[in-house]
């Protein structure tokens, strides 16, 4: 089996802060989301599967300056422990 590399196709920017935000994603994409903050976690999940936001108990945790693995996911909910948390949502090709 040949496993093909990922290039980015764009970058969405978002401020987040502690109310949880829903992003939509294309059908079929593969994201990374990278935390840009210094101090502050973000806590994500796919919201689409079971309707609900995510949570600082309920989510995966992105540490300052950390991104996450390759996602796949239709409907992401994201949330930052502060105000003004930069998101970089980078989706693959």
């Amino acid at each position: 089996m040949r496993i093909e590399p990922l290039a980015i196709d764009s970058i969405q920017i978002l401020s987040v802060g502690t109310t949880a935000q829903d992003v939509k994603i294309c059908h079929d994409k593969y994201i990374i989301i990278q935390n840009q903050h210094a101090t502050q976690t973000l806590h994500i999940k796919e919201k689409s599967v079971d309707g609900t936001a995510v949570t600082e108990s309920n989510g995966y945790i992105i540490y300052p300056k950390e991104s996450s693995i390759p996602l796949s996911v239709n409907t992401l909910s994201i949330i930052a422990s502060g105000a003004s948390t930069t998101a970089a949502i980078l989706i693959l090709k």
